[in-house]
């Protein structure tokens, strides 16, 4: 079964939000989110390019109610950070289970 999640992007009040249907847990789209995030140094369109190019990621107008995982990259903090929706446990990046 698809493990789905939404990621938001966040510039000040201004929201971009994205879907995924597939890996969406931080072993594997947390990641990828985050060597997205340092590779384009938190440049919102560097990102956004970024997740276009991969083909995973949807641009979409709302959260989809099925996702078991939220992201959100805060661009002016350059900070990434996820939650498990159906627990509400808050998972920093440094927890996504990479080595």
């Amino acid at each position: 079964m698809a493990t789905r999640c939404n990621i938001v992007i966040k510039r000040g009040e201004d929201e971009i939000i994205i879907y995924r249907h597939w890996d969406g847990k931080p072993t594997v789209t947390g990641v990828e989110l985050l060597k997205i995030c340092q590779d384009s140094n938190y440049d919102i369109f560097g990102i956004i390019q970024s997740m276009a190019r991969d083909g995973q990621y949807e641009l979409t107008q709302y959260k989809h109610g099925d996702a078991e995982y939220e992201y959100t990259i805060d661009i002016e903090r350059k900070d990434i950070g996820a939650i498990q929706i159906l627990d509400g446990i808050w998972i920093k990046s440094d927890e996504f289970g990479f080595s």
